[in-house]
């Protein structure tokens, strides 16, 4: 796929003409096999983002495996999630310690190390698998209807924590861009393991709280009725930015300084561009098929045998 003809175009154009869809062997990306195999961001890819719809697709897959036993016994259950995340934890752990990894994807870092970093850590399942499995242990909780009344100083720290947890995530990662900083294989080991489970335990504790009524103003902002037409458009979204980001790298002509404005107006002229294209994306395949879906997997309200004139039978009797 060729965008436009110029100097840093050229490198846009060679990345998304070598993950273009028909590259070889590329069956794989249909199977959702290419993550099992540790070649996230490979010429195997048919799109830079679509490791996600791997791990994704396989963690549902065999989530099966954890909700069964979980449902039957819920005590074995909750140990196999709670050995699991912390196997998992401790693998990217271990990995990023021996290899010397960086923190997270950084744009700091040699293109060989960025490399292996999302070969063997950022897109790989069994490293993805924490916060998946951190979300089906509240799947469960909330699925039991478990109401702990907690008091007012319970609920201040509980927000604290989260928010702690979150902020955090996000500006800890300030450390490795740092002028002079110099690379620690144990800081990037703690991060590259920890930052993932503690963002989901973070957005567990605000929709749990929320569930049970100690959200607040926060539970009053994420219930905006607005944001349901919205939500809908988040999956085709994420499947067109990458398209929007291509398109305005292949459209430079020179390199730019980062900063908070320039990120602003990347990020809103994504949005902007993007949109569009979403809802005709949405409109033209999604919404269609789940509509399918729906007629074709849906319950049986009524029983076949039960006719109009019973029904009007029945409830003669019952009143």
């Amino acid at each position: 796929m060729q965008f436009f003809a110029n100097p840093l175009g050229f490198e846009a154009n060679t990345t998304v003409r070598k993950n273009s869809c028909y590259y070889e062997n590329d069956g794989s990306m249909i199977l959702d096999a290419a993550s099992w195999c540790f070649i996230a961001f490979s010429s195997l890819l048919c799109l830079l983002h679509s490791w996600y719809l791997c791990v994704d697709m396989q963690l549902a897959l065999l989530a099966p495996l954890i909700i069964y036993p979980l449902m039957k016994w819920p005590k074995y259950g909750l140990v196999a999630i709670f050995l699991l995340t912390f196997g998992s934890i401790a693998a990217v752990f271990a990995v990023t310690y021996t290899e010397n990894l960086p923190w997270t994807s950084q744009f700091n870092v040699e293109g060989v190390v960025a490399e292996r970093y999302g070969k063997v850590i950022y897109g790989n399942t069994p490293m993805r698998a924490s916060p998946y499995l951190i979300g089906m242990a509240l799947g469960y909780v909330l699925s039991k209807k478990f109401h702990v009344p907690l008091p007012r100083w319970g609920v201040v720290l509980g927000w604290l924590v989260s928010t702690a947890l979150a902020l955090s995530v996000v500006f800890l990662i300030i450390v490795p861009y740092s002028e002079g900083y110099v690379q620690n294989a144990l800081q990037s080991a703690f991060y590259s393991s920890l930052h993932r489970p503690a963002w989901s335990i973070s957005l567990c504790w605000i929709i749990w709280a929320c569930v049970n009524g100690y959200g607040g103003a926060v539970d009053k902002i994420l219930s905006w009725k607005y944001f349901i037409p919205a939500s809908k458009l988040t999956f085709c979204g994420y499947l067109m930015h990458i398209s929007a980001l291509n398109l305005y790298s292949s459209l430079r002509r020179t390199p730019f300084f980062v900063s908070h404005i320039e990120n602003w107006y990347v990020f809103s002229s994504c949005i902007f561009l993007t949109l569009p294209y979403t809802l005709f994306l949405y409109l033209v395949i999604e919404a269609p098929s789940m509509n399918l879906m729906r007629l074709a997997f849906k319950k049986r309200l009524i029983n076949p045998g039960l006719t109009s004139g019973n029904k009007n039978k029945m409830l003669e009797k019952k009143a």
